[in-house]
C-alpha cells in the first residue's frame, strides 16, 4: 500500500536513480505464484501440515538421538588429543612418531560403548586399507626445507576485515574520485598542471599585419 493513494495512478519511468525497472521485473511471476499456490494446497490435502501427525518414528528418534552422542564423543576425542599434544610439545621428531593410539581395536571400543554394532566384514575391509603402505615421494633427509614467505592480505583488507562493509567503503570511494574522472585525472596522485596556454604559441609580434605568433 502506497502513503498517497493517488501516486497508484502514476506512470512508471523506465529508469530510477541509474537503474533499469524491466531488469527488477519478472514476466512468469503470476505463473509461478499460481504454482507455488497449487504446490501448497497439495500439501495441506496430503496432511503434510497436520501437527497431530508426527513423521519421525521411534526408530529415527533413536539414530538422531546415537548420531549426537557420537558427535559428543568426537569432540571429546578432540579435546583431549590437543591437550595431549600441548603437553607433549613439539620436540619429538616426525620421522619416529609412533603409531596412532586410536586403532582400529579402540575404534570398535569406543562404537561399542555407544551400543553401535559395526560389521565384521566392514572392520575388514577398514584394516585391510590401514594396512596398505601409503605411496608417495620418498623423504629429503638432511636439508632443512626452505619457508616460503606467507603473503600478507592486502592493504585494503587488512583495515575492514567485514566483507559487507569493505564493498561498502570501496562504492564510497569510487564515489568520492568521480571529479578526478570528470577532470580526466590519472588517479589521487595527479596533479599535473596543463598549460592551457603555451608561450610558443602566444609570444612573439610582427611587424605588420594583426598576426602576433608564427
Amino acid at each position: 500500500m502506497l502513503k498517497n493513494p493517488e501516486e497508484k495512478y502514476d506512470v512508471i519511468p523506465e529508469i530510477w536513480e541509474g537503474h533499469n525497472l524491466a531488469d527488477f521485473v519478472d514476466v512468469e511471476i503470476q505463473k509461478k505464484l499460481a504454482d507455488l499456490l497449487a504446490e501448497e494446497e497439495l500439501r495441506e490435502k496430503a496432511g503434510e501440515y497436520d501437527p497431530d501427525l508426527d513423521s519421525d518414528d521411534e526408530e529415527t528418534k533413536e539414530k538422531l538421538e546415537l548420531a549426537r552422542q557420537i558427535r559428543e564423543k568426537e569432540k571429546l576425542l578432540t579435546l583431549e588429543n590437543q591437550i595431549n599434544k600441548k603437553k607433549a610439545g613439539n620436540h619429538v621428531s616426525r620421522l619416529n612418531v609412533r603409531k596412532r593410539e586410536r586403532s582400529m581395536s579402540r575404534l570398535e571400543e569406543q562404537m561399542e560403548e555407544l551400543g553401535v554394532q559395526i560389521d565384521t566384514k566392514r572392520m575388514k575391509n577398514l584394516q585391510g586399507q590401514a594396512q596398505k603402505p601409503q605411496l608417495g615421494k620418498k623423504i629429503k633427509v638432511g636439508r632443512s626445507p626452505s619457508l616460503s614467505a606467507s603473503r600478507p592480505p592486502p592493504r585494503d583488507e587488512l583495515g575492514i576485515p567485514d566483507k559487507t562493509k569493505r564493498l561498502k567503503a570501496e562504492k564510497l570511494r569510487a564515489k568520492a574520485l568521480q571529479h578526478l574522472k570528470r577532470e580526466a585525472r590519472k588517479g589521487e596522485a595527479d596533479r599535473h598542471v596543463y598549460d592551457l596556454k603555451p608561450k610558443h604559441l602566444f609570444s612573439g609580434k610582427r611587424k605588420m599585419g594583426k598576426t602576433d605568433r608564427r
